[in-house]
């Protein structure tokens, strides 16, 4: 089978296409190769530890960012802040993303002027 129209002709018949020996050989190693790859799973158990390990601190410092979230705001006073009641401006919650998307004010020193000025207190 050396005529390359006979093999062609051959392969289109019966759906099948002829490769060298060396090519098929090489084929299966690569298959071989990757299978191992996939069994040998000892960097995806490294990144699940370390996903488990970031996770715990993340929830650590999640928990200690609401306490001093919630120590910050008792000592600025924002926690008498009411967020709803009307001022010369409508409601003191959208005055204050006023401040933050027109003037890049930060948005505690937003209802800190606010509430210095007597509004916006509970």
């Amino acid at each position: 089978m050396t005529d390359p129209e006979t093999v062609k002709t051959i392969e289109e018949n019966i759906d099948i296409k002829f490769i060298p020996v060396d090519v098929y050989t090489s084929m299966t190693e690569e298959i071989q190769r990757n299978n191992e790859k996939i069994a040998n799973n000892d960097q995806l158990k490294l990144h699940e530890d370390d996903l488990v390990e970031k996770t715990a601190q993340l929830e650590v410092l999640k928990k200690e960012h609401a306490e001093v979230k919630a120590k910050g705001n008792t000592l600025l006073g924002l926690d008498k802040w009411c967020d709803t009641c009307k001022g010369g401006w409508g409601n003191c919650g959208m005055r204050v993303k006023y401040l933050m998307d027109t003037y890049h004010t930060p948005e505690i020193k937003a209802k800190v002027d606010i509430m210095a000025t007597g509004k916006c207190v509970k």
